[in-house]
């Protein structure tokens, strides 16, 4: 006879149903995230389908990982609130920070994020974060599409990782700041409403620790990226080891080269 689940949890054991739970809990709350941020109202220029990238981090900013694909959006947002100097230095409950700079993480300029550090208390137990495609983003044109550009200030306003709320409440300064480098005033109301996509999601994260407690949530949230990061390796371990070469043409007179030697 199996020994009973509490005895083994008692020690420090995981239980895998659990883990399975939390990781399924995962995995929805990004849906109920982009849900909400397309609700009209809510996000009244979202036009395209999957135009947001809704996640849930470790403390550490790790993504989630599934026996879904992963989306490489996701994956690079996640990485910036553990590795981005501005972030660091002071995240308390009720901030969120604006990003979207190519230079630190970011995948294109009208690719804006919001993300939320999310606290139990004083302990900060993970983010939540939400990345859409903007309508204009400041730069040379409308939209943001520039083929004449030369350079990345001709093309979008950079915004690093800068703090636009402050313990629940607004910096009017840096907003103004932000919005007056923008031609569309509906900008503001999707970046509104990706703000409410991240409380939507924290709200989730915490509900699920409220119900399992901090402790138990964490050992078992991190036997689930443990399981993920092993996940990875072994299908990083099954490319064969070979070198592989590509070359494409360019609208330019610059051409692309690229060279990848997977290592076992």
């Amino acid at each position: 006879m199996s020994e009973p689940q509490q005895d083994r949890e008692a020690r420090g054991d995981v239980d895998t149903i659990l883990v399975a739970i939390i990781g399924g809990r995962s995995r929805r709350s990004p849906t109920r995230c982009r849900s909400a941020w397309r609700r009209p109202p809510a996000r009244p220029s979202c036009a395209r389908p999957r135009t947001s990238s809704p996640a849930s981090t470790t403390r550490k900013g790790d993504a989630g990982a599934d026996r879904e694909p992963a989306d490489p959006v996701v994956l690079a947002l996640a990485g910036l609130p553990a590795h981005r100097h501005e972030v660091r230095r002071e995240r308390v409950p009720g901030d969120v920070f604006f990003h979207n700079d190519v230079f630190s993480l970011g995948n294109q300029n009208n690719d804006v994020a919001a993300f939320k550090p999310i606290f139990h208390g004083e302990t900060l137990v993970g983010w939540s974060a939400v990345k859409g495609h903007q309508a204009d983003i400041g730069g040379a044109v409308r939209g943001g599409y520039n083929p004449a550009a030369t350079e990345v200030w001709q093309e979008a306003l950079r915004i690093p990782a800068v703090k636009v709320v402050e313990r629940g409440v607004v910096r009017q300064d840096v907003w103004d700041l932000i919005f007056a480098n923008i031609r569309l005033n509906i900008v503001q109301e999707d970046m509104r409403a990706e703000i409410g996509a991240c409380t939507l999601g924290e709200r989730r994260l915490l509900g699920l620790i409220e119900k399992y407690g901090l402790e138990r949530f964490m050992r078992h949230k991190q036997a689930l990226f443990d399981a993920a990061r092993a996940m990875m390796a072994a299908e990083v371990r099954a490319i064969p080891t070979a070198s592989t070469a590509a070359r494409a043409p360019s609208t330019t007179t610059a051409r692309t080269r690229a060279r990848a030697t997977p290592s076992a």
